[in-house]
Formats: C-alpha cells, sequence, structure tokens
C-alpha cells in the first residue's frame, strides 16, 4: 500500500506453507505469535504504486485460502558466507512453545479488490476496497497441532532430525511419539520441554 495516496496492489505467492524467520534469543508466545511475525506489515522500497508511483510503501501478507494442512516452518538456521569456514553455518537460538491449537482467521485475506484501471484521475477520492483496512470479525479458523520435526543439536553444520506426532489416547487426551530413526518411543502425554527450542517443522490441520 503507497502510504501517500492508499492504493493497493495485489499478487499472490503460490508458496508452501509459512515461513518464520527468527531472530538470535528471540522470545515468542507460540506459534500464533511466529505467524503474526511472519505476516506483519514492513515498509518496502522495491514496488511502486500504480497510482502515484510511489515506492516507500508498506508490504502486508495474508493467507488466500485456509488449507487443510497447514506446515510453519521456523528458520532457525542461518548462513554467513563471510564467516569462516567452519562457522558461516549456525543455528539460531530461539524459544517458540507449540499451542495445542492456533487460529489462522486474523491472517485470512479479504476478497481480492478490482482491477486497476489503465488510467486513474488522482483527484478522485481514494477507493476503500482497494486499500488496507483494518481487522474485521471473523468465524473461528483453528488448526489442532499434528506433529513436530525437531533438529537436534547446538549448530547448523551437523545435528540430527526427530519426528514427534500426535497419536490421541482413547480418552481424547492427547498423546506424543517419538520417532528416532528406527526407534519409537512408547506414548508420552505432552512434548518435552525441550521441543520449543528445537522446532523446525510444524505440522497442523
Amino acid at each position: 500500500q503507497a502510504p501517500g495516496c492508499g492504493y493497493v496492489t495485489k499478487g499472490l505467492d503460490p508458496g508452501f506453507g509459512l515461513v518464520v524467520a527468527l531472530e538470535e534469543g528471540q522470545q515468542l508466545s507460540g506459534v500464533q505469535e511466529a505467524i503474526r511475525h511472519a505476516l506483519r506489515h514492513d515498509p518496502t522500497d522495491t514496488w511502486a504504486c500504480d497510482r502515484c508511483g510511489a515506492r516507500d510503501g508498506v508490504n502486508s501478507r495474508e493467507v488466500q485460502a485456509p488449507p487443510d494442512l497447514l506446515l510453519v516452518q521456523l528458520k532457525r538456521m542461518a548462513y554467513d558466507p563471510a564467516a569462516p569456514a567452519e562457522s558461516r553455518s549456525r543455528k539460531i537460538s530461539a524459544t517458540v512453545p507449540i499451542e495445542d491449537e492456533i487460529d489462522l482467521a486474523p491472517f485470512l485475506a479479504r476478497p481480492a479488490p478490482p482491477a486497476a484501471p489503465e488510467q486513474v484521475d488522482p483527484e478522485q477520492p481514494i477507493d476503500l476496497e482497494r486499500a488496507v483496512l483494518p481487522p474485521v470479525a471473523r468465524e473461528p479458523c483453528r488448526y489442532r497441532v499434528r506433529a513436530v520435526v525437531v533438529h537436534s543439536f547446538s549448530t547448523a553444520a551437523i545435528g540430527h532430525y526427530m519426528t514427534h506426532v500426535r497419536v490421541d489416547a482413547p480418552d481424547g487426551s492427547p498423546a506424543w511419539v517419538r520417532y528416532n530413526d528406527s526407534g519409537v518411543q512408547s506414548p508420552k502425554s505432552a512434548l518435552p520441554a525441550k521441543v520449543q527450542d528445537d522446532a523446525y517443522l510444524i505440522f497442523y490441520e
């Protein structure tokens, strides 16, 4: 969105899942907040407004349609080509607790505005349907966590990946099974505390 005229240009990124770039030492309240960080509004100077030509706009991201299976990737790996060879790849230390449920409703897109006309009169009032509007009340769009892939070790150069899968007990209470190569752990009532520091891929359904 251009700050001057308020005009909005929309595009579609057919990405697979939501990617959250973590920062060193970051402590988030959970995956819901991590998604909010991934879809936050950011200033941009690489886009030019179709109406006024301004380049100092705001880039915002929304989910076009809720998927059946939602993948959230926490980017814990960083690469610095200028660093010494032994430390170019590193693991970002950040804490993200895994909630049992998240709500995607606050991040769903509004209906797409009509296509921009070929010629626009700058003296005409701004069409509010083309502007970024404040959030509106929506029906909940809840997802429940199904599996978590973790990276176990303190660096990106080496380590081990394991998967925790939710298999609910007969009474409906959560039960988690850890798959570690050929080893399968007996069900546990909760995820290990270390998962919030090592989670890499989180699957919701």
